[in-house]
């Protein structure tokens, strides 16, 4: 199966990577740096770089085209694209608004053409296994979630740190929860540039009446990646970092009292439970299932409708900052 890629910088090489190692894969790699090319080429000697896309479109046994060129170019490349009826996988975010989004899902629908969007925690093992948990019911009703994905390190131009961290965290949410949210208010700041907004604290409200806390900040002196989901038997510690143990699951029982005119609140210490998790690659799940769904016209599990979604979310949370 033949398959364009566009863009291999520094997650764009990821994807190629990752999609080089899955068998009757020929790839196509696109990418206008001369640098990056002559680097690439030294290690994948059977590859095809090309400087510009030209025609590549208009080949008929190109199958697929991943896209991981700057944010600002997706929603244009994306559509020229399925345009062309090919299918499409493209990093987020998809495009800049909800409405360009929801151009690009109608556009697949349409064509009948695969739209899949680079929300890779949701191939992640561990990410799987919280959701298992929560729908066995290992935690009873959730009261909250809280995430903090922070880091000190690329420093985007492109776009600005919610657009950035936040489809990460927002896909899992809504994997999870099964809902969108309802109500945001969220504190943003521009740390290093004026007007380019590299910190957030943002809190959700969920239909369901879960509360949600998301810090994301690309100005932190260490990488932190944990998210803690609170029920009324127990927590679930989900922290990305640790690659050891990523899943940790607390076991508690409340018990509420009332003595004296006052409410006390106690706790009883339950079993803590470390399930096993898959030590597979997220990405290397996420481009399998790309050609997979390629392959025998399935719908992906983080399709343009999921995109769209977590689009209207983004706008919801940065509305409420203005």
């Amino acid at each position: 199966m033949k398959i364009a890629l566009f863009g291999a910088g520094y997650w764009g090489s990821k994807l190629l990577r990752n999609l080089n190692a899955i068998p009757d894969v020929e790839l196509i790699v696109v990418e206008p740096n001369e640098q990056t090319q002559y680097n690439l080429k030294r290690v994948y000697k059977g590859i095809t770089f090309l400087n510009d896309r030209d025609n590549l479109m208009d080949d008929p046994d190109v199958a697929g085209c991943v896209i991981a060129t700057p944010a600002s170019t997706h929603y244009k490349l994306a559509k020229d694209c399925l345009e062309k009826e090919k299918n499409v996988f493209v990093e987020k975010p998809i495009a800049g608004d909800s409405t360009l989004a929801k151009e690009l899902l109608e556009l697949s629908k349409k064509s009948k053409k695969v739209l899949m969007v680079g929300h890779t925690l949701r191939y992640s093992p561990s990410v799987i296994k919280v959701k298992e948990l929560i729908d066995k019911g290992e935690i009873g009703k959730i009261f909250y979630i809280a995430s903090r994905r922070i880091n000190l390190g690329i420093y985007r131009d492109d776009v600005n740190v919610l657009w950035d961290l936040l489809p990460h965290d927002l896909s899992v949410l809504l994997y999870w929860l099964n809902e969108e949210p309802a109500k945001a208010n969220g504190f943003v700041k521009d740390a290093v540039i004026n007007k380019h907004t590299d910190i957030g604290f943002i809190n959700l409200k969920f239909p369901s009446g879960i509360i949600c806390h998301i810090e994301v900040s690309w100005v932190s002196p260490v990488k932190i990646r944990s998210t803690v989901v609170a029920g009324e038997k127990g927590y679930i510690i989900y922290d990305d970092a640790n690659t050891a143990e990523p899943v940790k699951l607390y076991k508690r029982v409340f018990n509420v009292e009332f003595q004296e005119d006052n409410w006390f609140l106690t706790h009883r210490i339950g079993d803590i439970y470390v399930p096993h998790i898959e030590g597979k690659e997220p990405l290397r799940l996420e481009m399998e299932h790309f050609i997979q769904c390629i392959k025998y016209g399935r719908t992906p599990l983080t399709n343009g409708e999921e995109a769209y979604k977590v689009i209207k979310a983004i706008e919801l949370i940065e509305k409420s900052v203005e």
